[in-house]
């Protein structure tokens, strides 16, 4: 197969991968919505490994299992129970609902496609083109790719905030959607929350993610200072 043929291929699998992901995460949004809501549900999340197709899992955050969450880590915590909290709300991992819901369902038949050829073409580079490539080209190409499948979840994240059950939580919750992963540039996060839901509630997650950070800091810091002092 030509090169050009392997990427027209990933293009058309990416299309299709966005499609699968507005049919298939809608229902599970839905669901959790329902049985949530109640909680102060503030965050419904697609996950990923970093590299946007190594895996998709649902994420979910809610007021209450934040309190859960902030009470265990208060066991050993430096910080007020306030500033533990804040360091804990964009932490998807720490939320007791990560990877707790049901699965995307068909979702993942279509980003094991868009990996299969992701690799095929980083690994036939050389080959296809007859020309041989350094590392850092063909990491620049796998990066411009996986940008691409990015740019794809959050259309299809969009599409799906924009359905009735759920932009009636986001505008009466004021919680917000977003494509998550514990491995990335936080302003990527933003970035995709500023796509998906606009400005403001970019600039308000954005503030909370800031003041968590600073949380963060400060146990560290303090951690730091015992530890010397041992």
């Amino acid at each position: 197969m030509q090169y050009q043929d392997r990427i027209e291929q990933f293009k058309q699998a990416v299309t299709e991968l966005e499609q699968a992901l507005i049919r298939e995460v809608l229902p599970v949004f839905s669901r959790i919505i329902q049985r949530y809501q109640k909680d102060g549900l503030y965050c419904l999340g697609v996950y990923h490994n970093g590299e946007y197709v190594g895996y998709l899992l649902s994420t979910f955050s809610t007021e209450r299992g934040l309190n859960h969450v902030t009470d265990y880590y208060m066991k050993d915590s430096v910080l007020s129970r306030d500033e533990q909290k804040l360091s804990l709300r964009w932490s998807p991992c720490d939320s007791p609902y990560h990877e707790a819901e049901e699965e995307f369902g068909a979702l993942d038949q279509y980003r094991s496609k868009v990996e299969y050829l992701l690799d095929d073409i980083y690994y036939s580079l050389d080959d296809e083109t007859c020309t041989t490539h350094s590392d850092r080209e063909r990491l620049d190409l796998l990066d411009e790719l996986q940008q691409e499948v990015r740019a794809c979840l959050v259309r299809g994240l969009k599409v799906v905030a924009e359905q009735p059950e759920v932009a009636q939580w986001l505008t009466e919750s004021q919680g917000v959607v977003a494509l998550l992963a514990g491995d990335i540039k936080e302003t990527d996060v933003l970035d995709d929350i500023e796509c998906i839901n606009g400005q403001q509630k970019r600039l308000e997650v954005e503030a909370e993610m800031t003041k968590g950070h600073e949380c963060y800091l400060k146990a560290s810091e303090i951690w730091a200072q015992k530890n010397g002092e041992c």
